[in-house]
């Protein structure tokens, strides 16, 4: 027997509350578990995600703000094989205006419900100024993550998140620092669909922020903010992955289902190539973003980051564009003294190689938004990063979780070798060296002798130190600023040791 009206909605209205408060429907009940949320936004597209909590179909309804009348967009079937989760695309869209819209999701049961409505906002074709936030390095679902507030007020026009969207690394074996065994791969996609659902899980303290910052929209004045995302190791695979993960295929599929890459993607590989999340987007002539994947095309230490397609995918966009400003956004540090076990320092012949190509073809303007180290963040003006770059600071990482760029000697185990590259502003004493003990990776070593280190500033101390960067464009400038969780401008220091404003101005 069909449910009345009336009930459907009631139902539909509790379900609404639930996922407001953070709470999941109950068992059986037609609700949204997560989103809406809007990705790959242009001048006349967008596509809008959703979750929810069981089998039907879906509809997007949608009409520009101050139209009387809703058009029915595409549908999308809701299964279990993509875990419940839907993509709408929908084209021919006006540049420059608001839009309001609505699901309706009717389950397998016959139940009918319609979303709450939501609002986004096509960017101008020709825009002259952009703002945007970039994060990266969460902790886990269970802490919140005020610099995500923050970053989200006031509203910016776009979100990146560049890695390491919880730490929880999916494929490794527990208690181990090895990968689970292949036959294991069912298990791998129930623990990335459930860190993809956790971190976004409005009942959970970061999940709450995350839901604050992407997915509230309750006035046609409180736009939705799109999201761009790419991996990092510990949410593509586990601590140090590489393209020897033996679960990329699951990755890229929960990827595909938990998140919205800009239209030119490299998820489907290309010349029998596996694909990877790498992607790229335009704000009219004003910037060019270059979203790398760090983690499943590299290979081992001086051989390859990126692969072949994706480095000639990097290059060719690089060529091409005709934006004023092009974002180079790496998940690890381009300064080849930081890390340089891991970022891009371990692959010194394929970094010379994009600095010379960029020299080469005189591409000019082009700016590394980087991230990995959990640091308060650092800025370099080009003179030791090769480009202008700036490392973000970590989302909400424990003290003990902070200032990763260092290690034990590998060949000698009673030296701490502390690699966080020399910044134009930073830290001018290196976080790991600061009172008596050194806490790096949550061990203490403090009684370990310290190899050597090249000049300061260092990236500013981690530990109580969250944040986020912030960046404001326009034809003929680029400000980068580092901040803290509060939303304020954070303070460093240059190199001759005067306190600084953590800013970097860059003109065309």
């Amino acid at each position: 027997m069909a449910m009345p009206a009336w009930k459907s909605l009631r139902r539909l209205a509790a379900a609404a509350l639930l996922a407001g408060l953070g709470l999941a429907g109950p068992a059986g009940a037609t609700g949204l578990t997560h989103g809406p949320m809007v990705g790959a936004l242009r001048t006349d597209s967008v596509v809008v995600w959703s979750r929810w909590d069981a089998p039907g179909t879906a509809r997007i309804r949608y009409r520009p703000t101050g139209s009387p009348t809703l058009v029915d967009g595409p549908t999308a079937t809701i299964t279990a094989d993509h875990d419940f989760t839907g993509s709408f695309a929908l084209a021919g869209l006006k540049a420059n205006t608001s839009y309001l819209y609505t699901l309706q999701f009717t389950a397998d049961t016959g139940e009918t419900a319609n979303t709450p409505n939501a609002w986004f906002r096509t960017p101008a074709k020709l825009p002259t100024s952009l703002s945007f936030v970039v994060l990266a390095d969460f902790m886990t679902k269970e802490k919140a993550a005020a610099a995500l507030r923050s970053a989200a007020t006031p509203r910016p026009d776009f979100g990146l998140i560049i890695g390491d969207l919880d730490h929880s690394d999916p494929a490794r074996e527990p208690g181990t620092q090895d990968y689970l065994p292949p036959e294991d791969a069912p298990t791998v996609v129930a623990n990335l669909r459930q860190m993809r659902r956790a971190m976004r899980d409005p009942a959970r303290p970061v999940g709450a922020d995350f839901v604050k910052a992407f997915v509230a929209s309750k006035t046609p004045q409180q736009l939705q903010i799109p999201l761009y995302y790419v991996w990092d190791d510990h949410d593509f695979c586990m601590n140090g992955a590489d393209g020897a993960c033996p679960f990329g295929d699951p990755a890229r599929q929960v990827y595909a289902e938990y998140f919205v890459p800009a239209a030119d993607n490299g998820l489907a590989g290309c010349a029998g190539a596996a694909g990877g999340v790498w992607q790229r987007f335009t704000h009219g002539g004003l910037a060019e973003f270059f979203l790398l994947d760090a983690r499943s095309q590299r290979g081992r230490a001086g051989t390859t980051m990126l692969g072949a397609c994706q480095k000639q995918w990097l290059l060719d966009g690089l060529a091409a564009s005709t934006a004023s400003w092009k974002f180079i956004v790496s998940p690890v540090t381009f300064n080849p003294g930081t890390k340089p076990w891991d970022a891009w320092g371990a692959f010194g012949a394929e970094r010379s190689e994009v600095l010379d190509f960029i020299a080469a073809h005189g591409i000019r303007n082009v700016v590394v938004l980087s991230a990995d180290i959990h640091s308060g963040g650092a800025l370099d003006d080009g003179s030791h990063a090769g480009l202008p770059e700036a490392s973000v600071p970590h989302a909400n990482m424990p003290s003990t979780w902070v200032d990763t760029y260092c290690r034990l000697d590998p060949n000698d185990s009673r030296v701490l070798l502390s690699a966080g590259g020399t910044w134009t502003k930073g830290g001018l004493v290196d976080p790991n060296l600061q009172g008596a003990t050194v806490a790096c990776l949550g061990t203490d070593y403090s009684k370990k002798r310290v190899g050597p280190l090249g000049p300061p500033p260092y990236p500013l101390p981690g530990a109580a130190n969250p944040g986020y960067l912030k960046v404001d464009v326009t034809a003929s400038t680029a400000t980068l600023r580092v901040m803290d969780s509060a939303g304020q401008l954070r303070r460093g220091y240059a190199a001759d040791g005067s306190p600084v404003d953590m800013t970097l101005e860059l003109a065309r």
